[in-house]
């Protein structure tokens, strides 16, 4: 049985197939809106944000929508949310130090935002050198954080007064 095609034309309706491909191709670009109801995730507290989040990380589609809509709408906030590097850098320090050292997880994470912007900065900018950038970083915080952490016998370098 072969598929019809899909139409938003009436059945009675007849008009020149010139003309509708012309209209189509003068017609601007769709802005895409949240569904009613809906507002975006940057618009949201983070108490409202985690629970649709949370849902979207458990196969819940609809949540999962919602954030790809959100992140449509807010290109930033995608980036932000989509860069992967910086997430991956954020758990290494969250797993090696201690979650009640708040100071030493913002240090760490700046003193990575201060190292990948001397790299970038010796380089031309290309995609791959960034990627290369985020890479030796990522690669030199793991480092870092397992010799604090072996220095003090496997517990969290930051309990130390020098960690």
């Amino acid at each position: 049985m072969a598929a019809l095609p899909i139409s938003t034309k009436a059945p009675d309706e007849t008009t020149d197939e010139a003309t509708d491909e012309t209209a189509a191709a003068t017609e601007a670009p769709t802005v895409p809106r949240l569904p009613a109801g809906w507002r975006p995730l940057g618009e949201l507290t983070a108490d409202e944000r985690a629970p649709i989040f949370l849902a979207a990380q458990n196969g819940d589609t609809e949540a999962l929508r919602q954030v790809l809509w959100s992140l449509a709408l807010e290109p930033e906030r995608g980036a932000k949310l989509l860069d992967v590097p910086t997430q991956i850098r954020r758990n290494l320090i969250e797993a090696h130090t201690d979650l009640r050292n708040g100071l030493m997880r913002k240090l760490t994470e700046t003193q990575c935002e201060m190292v990948r912007a001397d790299l970038l900065a010796s380089c031309t900018g290309t995609p791959l050198e960034r990627l290369l950038v985020d890479r030796i970083v990522t690669c030199w915080l793991a480092v870092y954080l397992a010799d604090g952490s072996a220095a003090v016998g496997g517990q969290y370098a930051s309990d130390t007064p020098h960690g």
